[in-house]
This record gives C-alpha cells, sequence and structure tokens, in this order.
C-alpha cells in the first residue's frame, strides 16, 4: 500500500472506527490535534485527509483553508467527517474545496466508499499538458500551472476548482450541466447546489484569466470552457 491517509480526529472511538475502515485500502497516520498534522503533513507525503470539524486546539476548517494554502503550497484532497449536520457547515465547506462530508455517525463501510472513490481514481493520468493553451495539470497532486514560454506558474486553485478545470479542459467546447459537473467532481451520493458550481466557476474564472480560454455559460444549460 503506498497510498497515505492522515487522520485528524480528536476522539478514540472515532479513530478506532476509522483505522478499521481504512486499514486495508491505504497506510493509516493518525493524528489528534492541528499541531500534530502540521508536523505530519509538511514532512510526509500525503494522498489523502480524513479531518474533523472540531478539535482540541483549533477549527477543522480553518486549518483546511491554511493546509491548501500558506502552510503547504499544494492541494491535499480532503474528506471532513463531523457531527454537524448543519447546512450552513456543510455548504461553508464544499465552498471551500473539501471533496467529501460525512456527518457522523456513519456507516464504516459508507467512509470506505467514499475514500476508495478518491484514492483509486484512475481516469486521469499523472501530468495533463494542454500545450495549445500554455496549461499543465498535475492531477497527483491536484496542481495546475500556466507554461509562458520558458515561466511555469502556478495557478492557485482548491481541489474542486482543480476537478472541474480538468473536466472541462479535457472536453473544449462541451456543455456540462450543474449536475454532471457535481456528480464527476463532488459524487453522485453527495447533496451540493446548483449554487455551489456557480461559485466555483466563478472563482476559477478569476484564477485561470491569463489563460487563452473562457468558461462560458450556456443559459439554461451549463458550463463549457473554449479558447479565446
Amino acid at each position: 500500500m503506498d497510498k497515505v491517509i492522515l487522520i485528524l480526529e480528536d476522539s478514540l472511538v472515532c479513530q478506532n472506527l476509522i483505522l478499521g475502515s481504512l486499514k486495508k485500502l491505504a497506510q493509516i497516520r493518525m493524528v489528534s490535534t492541528i499541531k500534530e498534522a502540521r508536523h505530519f503533513l509538511k514532512n510526509n507525503k500525503t494522498d489523502l485527509v480524513v479531518l474533523d470539524l472540531r478539535l482540541p486546539d483549533g477549527n477543522g476548517l480553518e486549518f483546511y483553508g491554511e493546509m491548501q494554502t500558506s502552510l503547504l503550497d499544494k492541494s491535499i484532497p480532503t474528506i471532513i467527517v463531523s457531527s454537524d449536520n448543519d447546512l450552513s457547515s456543510k455548504i461553508a465547506a464544499f465552498s471551500s474545496g473539501v471533496c467529501d462530508y460525512i456527518v457522523k455517525p456513519y456507516a464504516p463501510m459508507e467512509l470506505r466508499a467514499r475514500v476508495q472513490r478518491i484514492i483509486s481514481d484512475k481516469d486521469y493520468v499523472k501530468i495533463l499538458s494542454f500545450k495549445k493553451i500554455g496549461l499543465e495539470l498535475n492531477v497527483d497532486l491536484l496542481k495546475a500551472y500556466h507554461i509562458n514560454g520558458s515561466n511555469k506558474l502556478k495557478l492557485m486553485l482548491t481541489p474542486n476548482e482543480f476537478r472541474i478545470l480538468a473536466l472541462l479542459v479535457r472536453n473544449l467546447g462541451r456543455i456540462y450541466t450543474r449536475q454532471q459537473i457535481i456528480d464527476k467532481v463532488w459524487g453522485v451520493d453527495v447533496f451540493i447546489t446548483p449554487r455551489t458550481v456557480d461559485t466555483h466557476i466563478s472563482s476559477l474564472r478569476k484564477k485561470i484569466k491569463k489563460l487563452p480560454v473562457i468558461i462560458h455559460s450556456a443559459r439554461g444549460e451549463g458550463y463549457k470552457i473554449e479558447e479565446d
């Protein structure tokens, strides 16, 4: 098993439940505080993070934001596992770019299935190069780069912004409905509103404005990306 999953969870009961669910899928590293997680992530390869929202030394969603930007300068797929079933909490998490949100209590097999979907995704090769539009995608690390001559500029995308961009550029000119984007990016059994897709598209447009492409809104249908 070459995949590494970091579990950030302070409940011993939940730790044991998660470990039992996932130990055959990957190497599991268990921590109970943000401080421990920060140290681990700085020093170890990590393929997925399973993260609680309420932690002894801080807020899990705030740490997720730190994890995706200043702390690591890389995007790591992340699943929120929390007892918070409030709709506003879910929307905030998905808008920030998390891959999934699971409410406690949950069936161990559900967690296993959702994790396996993410770490076993074989739809993409590791590096996708779109030389005509100056775009390179590293789908293993969820990083996107604007290639301009000898310059390589990283696009600061969230994991789900990256997945939307990868979906659209691999199918230039094809219209995807909001529901199709939700199914491809978040999964078929996840509650996501169409407004969340619009918010991600709006943010993505700003971040790729230097690329010679435009994300078009197809009225009443969805979105597509075309060369400018």
